[in-house]
């Protein structure tokens, strides 16, 4: 496997990650925000997908809710069940 997909993935995921950092401290002013999630696919060492989410207060009920903010898998993994795997994940998270 070439080292390149993860590159551009990385590159990718930076660029998402300073967004989302961006996104958060805009939110966090409204006292909504309760979490911030980061979960990273990894296989043979290599980091081939990753999601960012986030969790957030509702106003109308006494409850929260997660929001995939970024899913993304290396283009050379693709079809290999990584973002089905990091979905379940992030429910066994908000469960």
């Amino acid at each position: 496997m070439s080292s390149r997909p993860c590159r551009a993935y990385t590159t990718r995921c930076n660029g998402c990650l300073a967004k989302l950092l961006l996104f958060v401290e805009r939110l966090s002013s409204t006292a909504r925000l309760k979490a911030v999630i980061a979960l990273a696919a990894l296989k043979h060492g290599e980091v081939v997908g990753g999601l960012a989410a986030y969790e957030l207060q509702k106003f109308e009920q006494e409850r929260s809710e997660i929001y995939i903010y970024d899913l993304a898998v290396s283009a050379a993994h693709r079809r290999e069940g990584i973002a089905t795997a990091l979905i379940q994940e992030l429910k066994s998270i908000g469960t």
